[in-house]
């Protein structure tokens, strides 16, 4: 009787234990913002525009996006003044950069060519 009592109380014991649940740790949340991920990119002209424009905080709620980031070179191509002439008007810069962005996750196996000729 005592054997058994004891082994029904180790089998206890050892299912108890077995139960026992580690802590959950949550992930830690990136913090990196999208301008930093373009400046580290190097898409500072981007990244400038986009602070100048007062758009980091739509960046940074709730997603997902899609940006279609122009790359400096492409920002260099514009004609002399426009740059400057956007950035010193952040309404009319928001709304220019509002065009590169999508309130949708898309990549580039989902996009369909619409390639349309105009001459």
């Amino acid at each position: 009787m005592r054997r058994t009592f004891a082994f029904t109380l180790l089998v206890l014991a050892v299912v108890l234990a077995s139960c026992r649940q580690d802590p959950v740790t949550p992930p830690t949340p990136d913090t990196t913002t999208v301008t930093e991920v373009l400046t580290e990119e190097g898409f500072t002209t981007l990244a400038s525009a986009i602070t100048a424009a007062g758009l980091n905080e739509t960046l940074v709620g709730d997603g997902p996006f899609t940006l279609f980031a122009p790359t400096d070179e492409a920002f260099e191509a514009l004609p002399d003044g426009a740059l400057d002439a956007l950035l010193a008007d952040p309404e009319a810069l928001a709304e220019v950069l509002e065009y590169h962005m999508l309130p949708v996750e898309a990549n580039a196996a989902n996009l369909t060519p619409s390639f349309r000729t105009t001459v």
